[in-house]
Parts: C-alpha cells; structure tokens; sequence
C-alpha cells in the first residue's frame, strides 16, 4: 500500500542486507507527505490482543524532525483504522502511539522517549497490548522506552478492538527537507518475546 508518490517506494533488494540475501528496502522522497507498506492479510487469532514483534531495522541517513510512523498493529480498512504504532519524533526519539483514523472522533494518544539508532542496523523488538493498550519498544534487547496506559476518550483498554492487520514500511506525516531510507530483516510476530539473532 503506497500513497503520496509517483512510484511505490518498496524492493527487494540483496545488497544491504541483516541477514541472509535480502531485505525489504524503503524509499522516501523528501519535502512531501507519503506511505508505503507491507500490510498483512490473515494474521493468526492469537495476535489479536497481545503480541510482540522483532525485526531488524535501519533508517538513514535518520528520521524527519516530526512524526514519521514504522510499524503498526490495527484493524483493517487502511488508511481508515485504529491502531498502535512504533514511530519517531523530535526526530530521534520514539513515539509510542494510539490512532483513531475511522470517524467519528479521530484523535490520539502519543508519548515519546528513549533514543531510535541511525544509520545502522539493529534489533528493534515491539509489545503492544489491547487490554489494557500499552506498547513498549526494545533496542539490542534492552527497553528503551514504554508507554503503560493510552487513554482516548476516557478509555484505556479495548481502544483497537482486536489487532487484525500489521504494517511494516513508513509513513512521512511531516515530511523530511531531504530524502530518507528505511530497512526490513528477518520479521517476526509472536505471542511471546521473540528475542533477537545472535
């Protein structure tokens, strides 16, 4: 799924690579707002109230001084959805996020913290939970930063209803002056921590 662009901005590319032969290579091009992800169809029902994540990650040469969102976890219907992301902001920290896209009464709940690595790679692993809605972020297996409660509209568990689509990509909410690069390797959903590769 890409917008913005004249072109999606996703291949699959051997050279810059984690692990193995190929990595998921994204591209955005600078002073406009644009998408461009890998969404999941059908994911197993057992990810749909609690789940982690891990995957291999770089972005260069680093993020937008603003909100660019990575990976999320919703309902279906993008771009109209509900969902908890991994993103950044400010521009090196992370945003931990509940998003409300389908009406009525868009909004949301974004905290940041800790610190998003450039230019290299590294292990980013994910927690997100509906009941009640949390997110944590890791990086190199130790937290950097946690988000214990998202509240919306007086609420702060079932926020999402059921995590029933997952992203993996960009998305340039407040677009960068120059253009920017995203890497993919070796992800993983579970219900369980799934830790990172030796």
């Amino acid at each position: 799924m890409n917008g913005g662009q004249a072109m999606p901005a996703l291949v699959m590319q051997a050279g810059l690579v984690a692990h193995g032969k190929y990595a998921a290579h994204f591209h955005a091009n600078p002073s406009v707002v644009s998408y461009d992800f890998i969404i999941t169809k059908n994911p197993p029902a057992a990810l749909r109230g609690h789940h982690f994540g891990r995957a291999y990650f770089m972005i260069t040469p680093m993020p937008p001084t603003n909100h660019t969102e990575y990976l999320y976890a919703g309902t279906t219907g993008f771009p109209q959805y509900k969902y908890l992301e991994v993103a950044s902001a400010a521009p090196l920290a992370w945003q931990l996020t509940y998003v409300k896209l389908a009406s009525p009464d868009t909004g949301e709940d974004y905290h940041a913290g800790g610190k998003v690595p450039v230019g290299k790679w590294f292990c980013l692993e994910w927690e997100f939970d509906d009941t009640p809605d949390q997110a944590a972020v890791f990086v190199d297996g130790v937290q950097s930063f946690a988000q214990s409660t998202f509240t919306f509209a007086g609420a702060t568990t079932g926020l999402v209803g059921g995590f029933a689509a997952f992203g993996f990509g960009y998305y340039a909410w407040h677009p960068a002056t120059y253009a920017f690069d995203v890497y993919y390797d070796d992800i993983v959903l579970d219900t369980k921590r799934v830790g990172c590769l030796n």
